[in-house]
């Protein structure tokens, strides 16, 4: 490893590998029940509140610069 440029070859495809095996393992985990309290939140609706308020007020930001 006397170039640089393998290092981040090498820890590209580790980080490669372990997204894919996340995502297949939570592929294969069972769905929860409808009842169930620990129901798992496929994604996080106030991070995704945050990017789309900040992107709409950054178009509106740029509309205002024009």
């Amino acid at each position: 490893m006397s170039e640089p440029g393998i290092g981040f070859f090498v820890v590209g495809a580790l980080f490669t590998v372990y997204v894919v095996a996340a995502t297949w393992r939570s592929k294969d985990a069972d769905p929860p029940a409808s009842g169930d309290e620990r129901s798992v939140h496929w994604h996080t609706p106030s991070a995704e509140r945050r990017i789309v308020h900040w992107w709409r007020a950054r178009r509106r930001e740029r509309s205002f610069d024009s």
